[in-house]
C-alpha cells in the first residue's frame, strides 16, 4: 500500500497516540470519512445520543487515559452543539481533539447555500472562528500536501499544551491520498527543554527544601492533565516529606502513602490538614490549579461545572478503563486480572435529565459502571444557593426503574435497586455485583430534597446573611 487517503491518514495517527476509541455523532460532511476508520485495525467507532454529549465523554476518556479523547462532529449543528464541552475540557485543561466534518472547498469558494448556513451569502467557516477561543491550535486543511504535517502539528500541540485542538477536514479533501509512508515517522509528543533552565530551576527548588526547617509537598491536578503521576509519584518518594493534594488532584499520590496528610479545603478539610499545611515555610506546589471550586475528586468537573457532565464522561471513562486493561492484558502484565477498576458515577436527579441518553450507549457498548442516582427532587445545590422553595428548582419526577428497560438493558430487573434508608443503601452495597460489576447497574438513593453534604453547608453558611436563611427555609436539623 504505498497510499492512503487522507481520512484514514487521521485516524491511523490518532491510533499511533494511543486513541482507540473515535466518539462522535454522524453527519452529512462527515460520513464518508467516519468510514475509514473501520480500516485502522484496533480502531473502533462509539457513537453518542447528541454532540454535546460526545464532547463530554471525550473529556472523561482522555481524563482516564492521558491521551486525547476524539469527538467527531459535522459542520455547524454539530461543531457548535459540541462546544460547551470543548469548553470545559479547556477550563480544565482536558486533551480533546475535535475533527469536524466540513462542506466540501468548492462549496466554500463559491458560498453555496447549503443546510447548516446562517445567511444568504454563507461563509462556510463562520463556526470555527465561535470555536477560536475554546482551543489552542487548529490544522483548518485545504491543501493535500501540507494536511498530514498540519494533522501531526496540531496533536501534538494537544498533548503538549493539554487542551482542545480542531481539525476541520472538508469531506472531499478527506477521499485525496498521500504517501503511506508518511505513517513511519513516529510523532514527537515531548516539549522542547531548555537543559539549562531546568538545571537551574532544581538546583533553586532543591536549596529551598534543604534550607527549610518544615517543607512539604501539595499535589493538584495539572500533574494527571500534563501526564506526570509517575513523575509526581517518584519525586514524592524521593523527597520523603509530608505530602497534600487538592481534592481535584486526589488520587496521584496514594492515600495509603505513608507521609499523605490529607486533602485540603482550606478550612474546611479534614480536622488538622488546613493547620499542618500552614505550619510549612516551603511548600513545593505540583501542578496548581488555583481555582474557586476546587473542592471535587478523582474525576470530575468542578472548575468549569457543566451540569450533566458527569453521565457522558462516566462512560468515556468506562471505555479508556476497559482498554487500559486489555493493553495489560495483552502485555502479560502480572497486575491484568485486577486493572480494570470500577467506574461509580453518583449524579443528582437534575443532572442527569440533561444527558440520560448515554446510559443507553453505556448498554449498548456493554460497560458496566455503577450509577448512584441521588433522587431528592430537583437541583438541591441551586436550592442551598438561592431559592430553596421556588418551583424553577423543581425538576419533573421520573421512575427510574423503568430506565433499563427503555435502554434494552439485558437484566433490567436485577441491575435496577431502589434504597430510602441507610440500612437498604448497606444491603445494597453489600451485593457482589456491585462490588465487582459485570453489566450497567442502577442505585436510586431516594433522599430528602433539603439534604446536602455538611462541607457544601459550611461553605454556603459562610456567607453573609446566609447562615440565618438557611435556617429559615428548613436545611437544618436534617440530621
Amino acid at each position: 500500500m504505498s497510499t492512503i487517503t487522507l481520512g484514514r491518514y487521521l485516524w491511523e495517527r490518532l491510533h499511533q497516540v494511543g486513541v482507540d476509541t473515535i466518539l462522535g455523532v454522524p453527519g452529512d460532511f462527515n460520513l464518508q470519512f467516519l468510514d475509514y476508520i473501520y480500516e485502522v485495525e484496533g480502531l473502533r467507532w462509539v457513537g453518542n445520543a447528541n454532540e454535546l454529549n460526545a464532547a463530554y465523554a471525550a473529556d472523561g476518556y482522555a481524563r482516564i487515559k492521558g491521551v486525547p479523547g476524539v469527538v467527531v462532529t459535522t459542520h455547524g449543528v454539530g461543531e457548535l452543539s459540541a462546544l460547551n464541552g470543548i469548553a470545559g475540557a479547556h477550563s480544565e485543561q482536558v486533551k480533546v481533539i475535535h475533527v469536524v466534518g466540513q462542506t466540501t472547498r468548492k462549496m466554500q469558494k463559491d458560498r453555496m447555500l447549503i443546510h447548516h448556513a446562517i445567511s444568504n451569502d454563507p461563509d462556510h467557516k463562520v463556526y470555527s472562528k465561535m470555536s477560536k477561543l475554546a482551543r489552542v491550535a487548529e490544522a483548518e486543511l485545504d491543501d493535500i500536501n501540507t494536511a498530514p504535517a498540519e494533522i501531526d502539528r496540531v496533536i501534538r500541540e494537544c498533548f503538549i499544551q493539554s487542551r482542545p485542538v480542531y481539525i476541520f477536514l472538508p469531506l472531499d479533501l478527506s477521499q485525496e491520498t498521500v504517501p503511506a509512508s508518511l505513517l513511519s515517522t513516529p510523532l514527537s509528543l515531548t516539549p522542547a527543554i531548555d537543559a539549562s533552565a531546568q538545571s537551574a530551576a532544581a538546583s533553586a527548588i532543591l536549596a529551598a527544601l534543604r534550607a527549610a526547617a518544615n517543607p512539604s509537598v501539595f499535589v493538584d491536578c495539572l500533574t494527571q492533565r500534563h501526564n506526570a503521576v509517575g513523575e509526581a509519584r517518584a519525586l514524592v518518594d524521593a523527597l520523603r516529606l509530608p505530602v497534600y493534594a487538592s481534592n481535584m488532584g486526589k488520587a496521584i499520590v496514594d492515600e495509603t502513602h505513608a507521609l499523605y496528610v490529607g486533602a485540603l479545603n482550606g478550612k474546611l478539610a479534614a480536622p488538622g490538614v488546613a493547620e499542618a499545611l500552614g505550619k510549612s515555610d516551603v511548600v513545593l506546589v505540583l501542578g496548581d490549579l488555583p481555582c474557586d471550586t476546587n473542592t471535587g475528586a478523582f474525576v470530575a468537573q468542578t472548575y468549569y461545572g457543566s451540569i450533566g457532565w458527569s453521565v457522558p464522561a462516566a462512560l468515556g471513562s468506562e471505555l479508556a478503563l476497559e482498554e487500559m486493561a486489555a493493553a495489560k492484558k495483552r502485555q502479560g502484565s502480572p497486575e491484568s486480572p485486577f486493572a480494570r477498576g470500577r467506574t461509580l458515577l453518583f449524579v443528582g436527579d437534575g443532572s442527569l435529565g440533561l444527558t440520560v441518553q448515554e446510559l443507553g450507549t453505556m448498554v449498548q457498548q456493554g460497560t458496566r459502571p455503577v450509577v448512584f442516582i441521588i433522587n431528592n427532587k430537583g437541583y438541591t445545590i441551586e436550592r442551598i444557593i438561592h431559592g430553596a422553595n421556588f418551583s424553577y428548582n423543581d425538576v419533573n419526577r421520573l421512575s427510574y426503574q423503568h430506565l433499563l428497560p427503555l435502554f434494552q438493558h439485558p437484566s433490567p430487573a436485577t441491575c435496577y435497586r431502589r434504597v430510602a434508608s441507610k440500612r437498604e443503601l448497606l444491603a445494597a452495597l453489600a451485593d457482589p455485583e456491585l462490588r465487582d460489576p459485570t453489566q450497567l447497574q442502577i442505585v436510586e438513593v431516594v433522599m430528602d430534597r433539603l439534604d446536602v453534604p455538611w462541607r457544601l453547608m459550611e461553605i454556603i453558611r459562610s456567607r453573609e446573611g446566609k447562615g440565618e436563611e438557611l435556617g429559615v427555609e428548613g436545611f437544618f436539623g436534617q440530621d
